[in-house]
Order: C-alpha cells, then structure tokens, then sequence
C-alpha cells in the first residue's frame, strides 16, 4: 500500500494490489504487455517463440484495479528469471516484485532481470547492477516528410542522391512490404543470408543457428513487418523487423555488396521507419550495435542493466560462483563495447580474425 499526494489535494490512500499466476499466463497478459512495455522482447509472441515455455508464471501488480506491472518469470532451481527484457521498468516496481517472491517462493534465492532500463535501486536486499545490453530508438513524428525533415542535411542529401541513382542505373529497381501472414518465408531467409554473409566477410560469427533462423520466419509471420528491395527481380536489401502496438524493432538487416556503391543498407533502413510511421509507429527500435548509420538516422541509445537480486547477503555468498560469472559478464561487455567501437582497426580485426580460425579448427 502506498500514498499519493496531489498539489492542494488531501492525501488519499492507492491500494496496491499483487498476484501470481503461477504456471500460468492469464489471457489478458498479451495486451497489457503491449501497453506497459511496448518492446517485442517484453511480448508474449517473443517469449512463445524464444524462451522456454515450460513453469512460466506471471507477477501482476495492479493499482485501482488496472495493471501497473506485468512480469513473466521462470523458476530454473533456486533462480527467478524476469522475461521482460529491453523496456523501462521503474525501480518500485522491482522493489515489490522481489519483496514478493522472497515472501511467498521460499525456495528462490535469486532474482534476475537480463536487461532493463530502470531508475535507482533502493532494495532490502544485496544486488549487483551492469551494463549488459543496449537498445538504439526513435522517437518518432507524425509523419515521414517530418522524419526526413529532423535528418541532418548531409544524409538527406544522401538518401535522395543514391535512390535516384539506384532508379536510374537500375530501372527494374522496386521496393515491397510484406506484414504477417502475407510474409514469404522464402524472403526472410535470403536477407537473413546476406546479413549471414557479410558478417562471416568480417570474421565475426553470425549469431543464429537454424532453430534460431526458423523462429526468425515463426515470429515475423506473427507480428512482422519485412521490406525488401529488389533489382532484377533478385533482393538487393531487406530487413526483418516486428511490431507491437506502435512500436517497432528492426531485428535484422541485410543487404547485397555489390550495390554497396548506392547505401542500399542504409536506404533500405531509412526506407522501413518512414513505412512503420506510415503505419501508425510512434517508436522504432534498433536493436544493439555500435554502428555509425544508427546515430545517422537519429537513434538515442539506451544501456540496459542486468540485475541481480539476492535473498541476502548470505545467499550472495552462497552463490559465489554466480558472482565470479557476473565479473566475467562484465569483463566480457567491456571488451565487446571496446572492440565494437573499434570495428574498423587492425586490432579489431585481428581479434576477430584469430577467433573465426579458432571457430573453424573446432569445426574440423
């Protein structure tokens, strides 16, 4: 139970209420997802497709009656993890919710959030906090001509150039947007591919297996928005991105090197958010990444923390072990950071070239 106090109001007293849907996701969580989080990664699509489906429970708080938080968490062993990923969740909200299941599931010793965005953390319980991921986004106008208008003037400039000279170099060129259903599996996998080629080019290992390129086409059929640019017939660049509510999130972009020469990546970039605001987006995502077009085209990034919440201290070094993992989580982070940033140095590609040989010797 809290209170509110309104400037020249009495005090009144706002009941807050809790509970758990243990094993179970109540029907009304998908929209009330969609309203609080807004991210596909806090989506009931994406959990059903990416995470294990199996003792999932979900924590609702609400207050007057209406859901205030909505959080879906497994119980692997003595460990509680958070589903909700890549949205702000304030620092009260987390209170509760821990305050919560150290009342009421004896046997968890730990709670964890894998990345968030949050205020201060003022708990009752030992924590540790990191850097751990990232989310690029836009803040998006009513309309595209007023995107193109916030661009600087040189992309500008740059976006029209190059798409005239595409037209003209290449009259067959034409551009398509497919959404859900209509989506051609097909279509995904060939931008998954060129996205697949050119990272290999670097000496950087593509981070989906099969299973992970088949839950790719499951979730994009279900909430997805794929444009795609074509010359001959032939897709030159596309992306994969997902919907939810009026946000969206580009997951994955592709384009063909030999047009290299006409920013066909970025065009098609460009090229998607100006049709999500066409289509009602008032945010777009773009995932993480240290890339130069992001800033470009007017993205904000926004670390996100993983947090690690202990019964107590003497849980924490019950749990050493998981400690030590989160140091090396954290040595971890910095050097990617450090050699993302770096991408084009001869260090950089050094690294990433000694470890795609050591990749393909334990290949063999």
């Amino acid at each position: 139970m809290e209170s509110a106090i309104g400037a020249g109001a009495p005090a009144r007293r706002i009941e807050v209420s809790e509970h758990c849907y243990l094993n179970e996701i109540p029907g009304f969580a998908e929209a009330e997802l969609a309203r609080l989080y807004g991210h596909i990664h806090s989506s009931l699509a994406f959990f059903r497709t990416f995470r294990p489906r199996d003792g999932v429970s979900t924590y609702v708080a609400r207050q007057d009656g209406v859901p205030v938080t909505l959080l879906v968490f497994r119980c692997d062993g003595r460990r509680v993890d958070v589903y909700n990923e890549m949205c702000f969740i304030p620092g009260v909200d987390i209170g509760r919710f821990a305050r919560y299941v150290f009342s009421h599931l004896d046997h968890v010793h730990i709670i964890s959030f894998k990345g968030v965005l949050s205020d201060p953390l003022r708990l009752p319980f030992p924590l540790l906090r990191y850097d751990a991921k990232e989310n690029w986004e836009i803040e998006l106008p009513a309309t595209p001509e007023e995107y193109t208008a916030r661009l600087g003037k040189a992309t500008r400039e740059n976006v029209k150039r190059y798409r005239r000279r595409l037209e003209r170099d290449h009259p067959s060129f034409e551009q398509q947007f497919h959404t859900a259903g209509e989506i051609d599996e097909q279509q995904v996998r060939d931008i998954l591919a060129l996205s697949r080629s050119r990272i290999e080019a670097k000496k950087m290992k593509f981070g989906l297996d099969e299973a992970d390129v088949a839950r790719v086409v499951s979730l994009a059929k279900e909430c997805g928005l794929v444009t795609v640019l074509r010359v001959g017939g032939q897709i030159c660049a596309g992306t994969i991105s997902y919907c939810v509510g009026s946000e969206y999130l580009a997951h994955m972009i592709g384009h063909d090197p030999r047009y290299d020469a006409y920013w066909v990546g970025t065009l098609c970039y460009y090229t998607t958010i100006c049709e999500s605001i066409s289509r009602g987006a008032k945010k777009f995502h773009m995932g993480g990444g240290r890339h130069e077009y992001k800033t470009r085209l007017l993205g904000v990034r926004r670390d996100m923390d993983r947090i690690d919440i202990y019964r107590s201290s003497g849980h924490l070094f019950l749990h050493f072990d998981e400690v030590l993992k989160t140091g090396l989580r954290v040595l971890t982070r910095k050097t990617k950071v450090w050699l993302l940033e770096r991408e084009k140095s001869l260090v950089t590609r050094s690294v990433f070239s000694v470890l795609h040989t050591l990749r393909r010797l334990r290949g063999n």
